[in-house]
């Protein structure tokens, strides 16, 4: 175990990144190509969920629409990266598997 851990955390490192950008990819252009046809955006869908809950009048260009787009973004990066951890994680220790028979 000892020889194959700078391999592993490496797999998992490029694993957690590599599904973290992959979400945040995939959100924000399924955002611009199906942003009309689903009537709005993230940013919109911020500013609806903002005078709903919180009774706050605010444009999708305020400082605070920004920020919790980027909260947003950041969670769903986050749970990529998770997804991405477990992908690469089954997939090395499948191939140490194969290696192994």
């Amino acid at each position: 175990m000892g020889r194959e851990a700078p391999w592993l955390k490496r797999v998992v490192l490029a694993g957690a990144l590599g599904g973290a950008l992959a979400t945040v990819a995939m959100a924000l252009l399924l955002d611009t190509i199906y942003g009309d046809a689903l009537g709005g955006s993230w940013r919109e869908a911020i500013v609806h969920d903002l005078e709903t809950f919180l009774n706050w009048s605010v444009e999708p260009q305020d400082a605070v629409v920004s920020l919790l787009l980027a909260l947003t973004m950041l969670l769903l990066a986050v749970f990529g990266g998770l997804m991405g951890v477990a992908f690469s994680f089954f997939l090395y220790r499948f191939f140490q598997f194969l290696r192994e028979r």
